[in-house]
């Protein structure tokens, strides 16, 4: 048996532990795979930018930047059937400790295999970028927006990176839960654009009840209009909402940072 190892500069946040437990799995299993027989274990480890339109967004992943950890082999492989099972908490043991610990890291595992042909188990992890902003840690923000895919996107990306975020697409639930849990949060970052209610009408209504709030309002489109009735109703910063998810997760962070 030979081990073949290539790996790029791609780091990731996680715990090393749990980490190389997962992966000695994977290496363990594909050098079952092979038996006694003379065969090939193939490992890489490279930068992956997963788009929008990806096939593995609809699979479960966020757009983003990840570490793509492979591990191959050309071993038995295996049947749909056994494929089916093998992250089965009962049967899949090793298996499915490795992928509980890449989800539990918020990424995944794709496997792909046929029978004589060998198998590839190809991890994704979430690419550590740069260390979590450490003047949002501890803050608990409330997001406001009225796309249901960018709020979850938004969520979860603030939560890999350590911050509290409750979210919302109804400015009506939004304003309610910010009455009756006075001083819970931090600031309100709320879309310029809602139906019913815009930005500008959220924060003039937060402010009935609660002045001292900080309210950020995003929008795709900034004038000097715009920042006079921003200016007028007491809005802490207005920030422009980029197209890329993570671009706009980056400006969050910077302005939960600088809310003292």
């Amino acid at each position: 048996m030979t081990h073949q190892v290539a790996v790029s500069s791609a780091p990731v946040w996680g715990d090393p532990a749990q980490l190389l437990e997962a992966f000695i799995n994977l290496g363990d299993h594909a050098a079952q795979s092979i038996g006694e027989l003379y065969g090939v274990i193939d490992i890489r480890v490279e930068p992956q930018s997963v788009a929008v339109g990806s096939p593995l967004v609809t699979s479960g992943l966020i757009p983003g930047l990840y570490t793509s950890i492979s591990v191959r082999d050309n071993g038995q492989g295996m049947d749909a059937e056994t494929l089916a099972r093998i992250f089965d908490g009962v049967e899949g043991g090793a298996l499915a400790r490795a992928n509980q610990i890449i989800q539990g890291h918020q990424g995944k595992i794709f496997v792909k295999s046929s029978v004589g042909r060998g198998s590839l188990f190809e991890s994704y992890l979430p690419a550590a970028k740069k260390a979590p902003v450490n003047g949002g840690q501890g803050k608990h923000i409330l997001f406001l927006d009225d796309d249901d895919a960018l709020v979850l996107l938004v969520q979860r990306l603030l939560k890999r990176r350590g911050h509290n975020a409750t979210c919302f697409t109804d400015s009506q639930q939004a304003l309610a839960i910010l009455r009756s849990r006075p001083g819970e949060f931090a600031a309100v970052i709320t879309d310029f654009n809602m139906p019913g209610m815009s930005g500008i009408d959220v924060a003039l209504e937060i402010r009935q009840f609660d002045p001292t709030l900080p309210v950020i309002l995003a929008t795709g489109f900034i004038d000097d209009n715009l920042r006079a009735q921003s200016r007028a109703t007491g809005i802490r910063e207005l920030i422009f909402k980029p197209n890329a998810v993570e671009e706009y997760v980056d400006v969050i962070e910077q302005v939960i940072a600088s809310i003292d």
